[in-house]
């Protein structure tokens, strides 16, 4: 099979895209706005012992829904065999599946902690190995990992997610350098805040109270806050212009906010990048 620069097969033939974490939030917009567009999209939710797709969706187009927990390897293969065995090729990978956990790093029960690398590391990377001998045969593809301004620097509270987002970040740059002889590029997007489910976690739910005054202070002034930040189809029509480049940067700012915190971040070291993390965290210095 053929591919122009961007990625997309020779021919007629309609991009396909699977999208990890497609359930709701930014991976559902992308979804939408990748079919609307002419995509045949695989859209992956966690079945959570049933292989329906979410109620909240709509039949729509070239969507398919995959029940993909993203840490099943037995979940991942049924999904390279459904779309190698339908289309022979993968054109964009979005990686979009995530969890969050918040709290103080000493109180993020260990459990806890490796269920949050799990999914947000070794769950993205898992699924980007699955998928890699496809694109690599088919000479081009985007591999897009939906990562976070916590993978640029670290808030007090934030540790679980920032560690497993710094994670990604540093494997995604080394991925970009070995696949670029293939033509298989690979993007980090950065999103600001959006109104998704991960935005609405309460910070660090433990049963007993902490040990952290401040994050004790932060729990309760944002419970019941729900999720806040702009639209998720704001952040799915920057995810596919960004597949749709020729030649898309390594790491694209996803919203204004990630837009102004990535151009300050770039200027910032000591006192300045602390002052900056507690402030962003909500936290009095």
């Amino acid at each position: 099979m053929q591919h122009t620069a961007n990625g997309r097969a020779a021919g007629n033939a309609a991009r396909v895209a699977l999208i990890s974490g497609a359930a709701s939030g930014i991976g559902l917009a992308t979804a939408a706005r990748l079919v609307d567009s002419g995509w045949t999209v695989y859209a992956g939710f966690r079945p959570e012992g049933r292989s329906a797709p979410p109620r909240q969706a709509q039949p729509r187009g070239q969507l398919h829904w995959l029940p993909l927990e993203v840490t099943d390897a037995a979940a991942r293969h049924a999904a390279l065999r459904e779309i190698e065995r339908a289309h022979g090729r993968l054109d964009a990978l979005i990686n979009n599946a995530g969890i969050h956990a918040g709290g103080p790093l000493e109180e993020v029960p260990e459990g806890t902690l490796r269920q949050v690398m799990e999914v947000n590391f070794f769950g993205a990377i898992a699924l980007t190995r699955t998928f890699l001998p496809l694109m690599r045969l088919a000479g081009g593809g985007v591999i897009l990992m939906v990562s976070s301004l916590s993978g640029l620097i670290g808030l007090p509270f934030d540790g679980a997610y920032a560690a497993s987002k710094f994670a990604l970040e540093g494997a995604s740059e080394s991925l970009r350098y070995e696949l670029e002889p293939f033509g298989v590029k690979v993007v980090l997007l950065e999103p600001g805040a959006y109104a998704t489910a991960l935005a609405a976690t309460p910070p660090g739910a433990g049963a007993t109270p902490s040990a952290y005054r401040q994050f004790e202070q932060l729990r309760h002034a944002r419970a019941g806050q729900g999720a806040h930040g702009a639209a998720p189809a704001e952040a799915a029509r920057i995810i596919e212009e960004t597949l749709l480049q020729h030649a898309p940067q390594l790491r694209v700012p996803c919203g204004a906010q990630a837009l102004s915190v990535t151009e300050q971040l770039r200027t910032l070291a000591g006192d300045a990048r602390r002052d900056f993390a507690l402030a962003a965290a909500g936290v009095r210095g």
